[in-house]
């Protein structure tokens, strides 16, 4: 559902931004019976609070927050969602990261990094740089040693040779880094 500021931070004017809205996770949660309702949401911003209570009121039980900058940004969303739902931070700037070592004594287990815009906050040349740098490999030790899943980007389809980096490469940095997990790009179903 991830909206607000996500064209204008994109580099390519051709990166997909989600057409889903947000009356989509009442159909999803009809359905859904052996996993939880995800929604990703708007970075913090001022109809954060209405935004998380129409969400959940939908059958949301996790939520992701994008542009994660600081520990407070973690603990505003936990305080609009309560125990209603999961808080999954999307650390995608080199101040997000830093949030890894902060999670378990925000209750937080699971964080995921988004390397797209991680690599624009770094002004890195592309994503593949962000997944083979040190950066992302201590902030993934650290996030062994604190005990937090962390699922890096996304994966497209193995062998898919349209990609400008081969999938075997990308799949090998999420193996280095210990990746617990990845959002599936479109790509991931074609053919």
């Amino acid at each position: 559902l991830e909206r607000l500021g996500k064209r204008e931070r994109q580099r390519d004017p051709a990166a997909w931004v989600s057409p889903h809205r947000e009356t989509d996770l009442a159909r999803v949660a009809g359905v859904v019976r052996r996993a939880a309702v995800f929604a990703r949401l708007d970075p913090l911003h001022a109809g954060t609070a209405a935004q998380v209570e129409r969400v959940l009121a939908l059958g949301a039980t996790v939520l992701m927050l994008p542009m994660v900058g600081c520990r407070d940004d973690v603990a505003t969303l936990q305080s609009l969602a309560g125990a209603r739902a999961s808080i999954v931070p999307l650390l995608e700037t080199p101040s997000g990261l830093a949030v890894v070592a902060d999670l378990p004594a925000l209750g937080v287990r699971e964080a995921y990094v988004g390397i797209n815009d991680l690599a624009l906050s770094w002004g890195a040349p592309n994503r593949f740089w962000v997944l083979a740098g040190d950066e992302l490999a201590a902030a993934a030790q650290v996030a062994r040693r604190v005990g937090v899943a962390l699922g890096i980007g996304g994966l497209a389809r193995a062998g898919d040779d349209d990609l400008p980096v081969p999938s075997p490469l990308v799949y090998a940095q999420h193996a280095r880094l210990g990746s617990t997990g990845a959002l599936l790009s479109r790509s991931f179903f074609a053919g």
